[in-house]
């Protein structure tokens, strides 16, 4: 097939998932106003607007509860599962007897720092805080990720309304649409000038500065071989990547991956739909009436501050001048004056359910979850208790960022540095053996508390029985409850000594105390052998 052709029958398939989508980009422009006003305008997509259509949003907002409470919630997000000042992930085998070997703990731990210092590196953090925005918001966001040759990894958020995502049969998202303006003379900078078509030259030639449309596309290489869009025969890249000029199709470049470029997490998803649901979403509906009110309040306030005025019909000279230190003319003899309309109302149930709506947004985005009940000074339990609890809340949402956004970043973050050689030697315990990453962050801590928790009451209950029978001690297998008690919660394999070393210590104690004893025994016979000399002595006078 014509590269030209395929180009066509790509373009006919992608037209057909935009009209699929319609209905969601006239519902994330309408949260893109009142919950990220900042992206209002860019979430009109530039090629929808006509010529002359004014750029700048018209839309104006009267309360920023939504805003503020998205901030909170992506903030949040950001310090529970990605903060750069704690360590949010650590390598494992997912092989209980192998993760705690002393060798293979040692070796993972190593790997997982280097992985961090990487990862801190790099644009990461700036742009993750801009994904969780558009979680709370849109409830879809995509982040890509691509190779860099000096910071070894480049994050970008991608702009949903540019975006197209399909599902695989398993529910995993694998093939993502994204087109894009930009000025011709980036693509021949990108793809060569050979790439262009005959059009394309034209425009360049013309005008090297006009944008353009590319699409890019990646999708499995089943799905490009149906289209003929593979780079060559024997391609054996897991995922194809093709670049195509739109306006006419014509095909720039064909590409692969070993792994998919595109990090697509959802808030929550209902079955059946592609893209995700969100907290802005739940709460538009309380947004946009929440506005409405704040704007009665606004113009009840108004009125008050600047009433309207009755005016009698005659009597006085017009125009008018209401202004501060205006001069009105009156006709000499005139009774009548000028006096405010009374404004009457009840503002403070306007307050009251603006106050009621507001609650209700920052529920909605789970604002009252994220933070610790007002009241009395509470003890460290309690808040151990409370953070708990909130974590629990939103276990279903934040197990989804896991599978959708934190293990496909930290797989691309391990495969690029095994890639570059910068872990250490793999030791021979970890010879085929498959790592995987496990989570550490605070959500995960506290998911994994209870694991530790049970240990502790364990030993609790136990108390009044060891005290009375301390021989049942016997039964706890004290060392390697020490060692679980460090793996449940992370601590550093440098802390823990191995098997050998406490083998070494306890022989160096023993022998010490055997020793000792045998000291003690010699002392304590010299001593004896001391207070019975003088009875020898007497004895033997006596004879």
């Amino acid at each position: 097939m014509h590269k030209d052709e395929a180009a066509l029958k790509l373009a006919k398939r992608f037209k057909k998932i935009k009209g699929e989508r319609q209905n969601w980009d006239d519902h994330w422009r309408d949260l893109a106003d009142y919950i990220i006003p900042k992206k209002s305008d860019i979430y009109i997509a530039p090629h929808d607007r006509t010529r002359g259509e004014k750029k700048n949003n018209p839309f104006k907002l009267f309360d920023s509860t939504a805003i503020n409470a998205n901030n909170k919630l992506a903030a949040s997000l950001h310090s529970m599962l990605t903060s750069p000042t704690v360590q949010w992930f650590e390598l494992a085998t997912g092989d209980f007897s192998i993760d705690r070997n002393d060798e293979a703990r040692l070796w993972l731990q190593e790997a997982t720092r280097i992985m961090h210092n990487v990862l801190n590196a790099t644009n990461f953090q700036t742009e993750i805080h801009e994904v969780y925005q558009d979680l709370g918001c849109f409830g879809t966001s995509v982040l890509q990720i691509e190779s860099d040759e000096e910071r070894i990894l480049r994050f970008k958020s991608r702009p949903i309304y540019e975006c197209y995502i399909e599902e695989d049969a398993y529910g995993k998202v694998a093939t993502l649409y994204r087109d894009f303006k930009i000025p011709i003379k980036d693509v021949v900078e990108l793809f060569g000038e050979d790439s262009l078509s005959t059009d394309m030259k034209k425009i360049y030639e013309k005008d090297p500065s006009k944008k353009v449309y590319i699409l890019h596309a990646v999708m499995p290489h089943k799905d490009a071989e149906i289209f003929e869009l593979t780079p060559d025969k024997g391609y054996k890249k897991n995922y194809c990547s093709i670049y195509m000029y739109i306006d006419k199709p014509h095909i720039l470049q064909k590409s692969g991956f070993t792994r998919f470029p595109y990090v697509t997490p959802r808030w929550s998803k209902i079955s059946g739909e592609v893209y995700g649901r969100s907290p802005g979403m739940a709460a538009l509906p309380d947004i946009q009436l929440l506005n409405e009110m704040e704007k009665v309040k606004l113009r009840y306030a108004q009125k008050q501050t600047d009433p309207p005025m009755l005016v009698p019909d005659d009597g006085f000279g017009l125009p008018l001048d209401l202004r501060p230190g205006g001069t009105t003319y009156v006709r000499a003899g005139t009774q009548d004056e000028i006096k405010p309309i009374p404004i009457g109302g009840r503002p403070e149930i306007t307050e009251r359910m603006v106050q009621e709506k507001q609650s209700d947004v920052r529920m909605a985005f789970h604002n009252d979850s994220l933070q610790l009940r007002e009241g009395p000074q509470k003890t460290a339990q309690e808040v151990m208790q409370l953070t708990d609890e909130s974590l629990r809340f939103m276990a279903p949402q934040l197990a989804r960022q896991h599978s959708e956004l934190v293990e496909p970043i930290v797989d691309r973050l391990f495969e690029e540095c095994m890639q570059r050689e910068l872990f250490p030697d793999v030791p021979e315990i970890l010879g085929g053996t498959e790592v995987v990453p496990r989570y550490t962050s605070q959500v995960a801590k506290a998911q994994r508390a209870s694991e530790g928790q049970s240990l502790m009451n364990m030993i609790q209950q136990a108390g009044p029985v060891l005290q009375m029978a301390p021989e049942s001690l016997d039964v706890v297998n004290t060392d390697e409850y020490v060692r679980l008690v460090g793996f449940i919660n992370g601590a550093p394999q440098q802390v823990i000594n191995n098997a050998e070393i406490v083998a070494q210590t306890r022989q160096q104690r023993a022998e010490a105390q055997q020793k000792q004893a045998g000291m003690d025994e010699v002392s304590q016979s010299a001593e004896s052998m001391g207070k019975l000399a003088p009875m020898i002595n007497n004895a033997s006078e006596e004879e």
